[in-house]
């Protein structure tokens, strides 16, 4: 029986290693493997990288104009379930005071990460795909498919995170060249909004 191949973009920017796409990859492969029932030897998992520069003109306005908020300490990156569900795969960017949560600074701005959407759309209809000809469709609800590929997209948010650590870590080096002192005492977080997060900076820059 012919299996239709699962074909998965992964977007990054440049610089990642052989041995980390591998990983990535095998990753991605053992997500396909269980979320889509189909066989390990038939998951293709595509490697984009993206310069640098692209991602910057996208998001470097946006925290700068968050960063010049008056009494900012924070700025927490977060990934939204609720636009999974919805299928428009933003991310909110929240600044906030030294109270984080509890401060009265409390401004937003929602942002997609370029490709992402087209990626997971392109995915879908391969999943579609799949399931019309290797599945029971008659036995599959409208809800049970929109999970399958709900539970699926999510698996784009380890390649989410990833890219925006790295872009914080541009960010960082170009205001340190532009104005050092503007991230004085200052904290950039990724996770949930509204809950515990990663830190992917803290402090002064050195």
């Amino acid at each position: 029986m012919e299996v239709n191949m699962p074909i998965i973009h992964v977007e990054l920017v440049e610089g990642r290693t052989k041995e980390q796409k591998k990983q990535l990859g095998e990753a991605i492969t053992k997500a396909a493997v269980d979320i889509v029932n189909v066989p390990a030897d038939a998951v293709k998992v595509i490697f984009v990288d993206m310069k640098k520069d692209d991602y910057k003109q996208c998001v470097f306005k946006d925290l700068e104009e968050l960063l010049g908020e008056k009494n900012a300490k924070y700025i927490v990156i977060s990934p939204l379930y609720s636009s999974f569900v919805t299928q428009s795969y933003e991310y909110r960017l929240g600044v906030y005071g030294k109270d984080l949560y509890l401060s009265n600074l409390d401004k937003s701005i929602y942002r997609e990460l370029p490709l992402m959407k087209r990626y997971i759309t392109e995915d879908f209809a391969t999943i579609d795909k799949y399931m019309l000809n290797h599945m029971e469709i008659e036995k599959v609800t409208d809800f049970q498919k929109k999970d399958i590929k709900y539970q699926y997209s999510l698996r784009y948010l380890m390649t989410g995170r990833q890219i925006w650590r790295e872009l914080i870590e541009c960010f960082v080096e170009y205001i340190n060249k532009k104005n050092g002192a503007a991230l004085n005492d200052f904290n950039i977080v990724y996770g949930l909004y509204m809950e515990r997060g990663e830190h992917f900076f803290s402090g002064n820059i050195v």
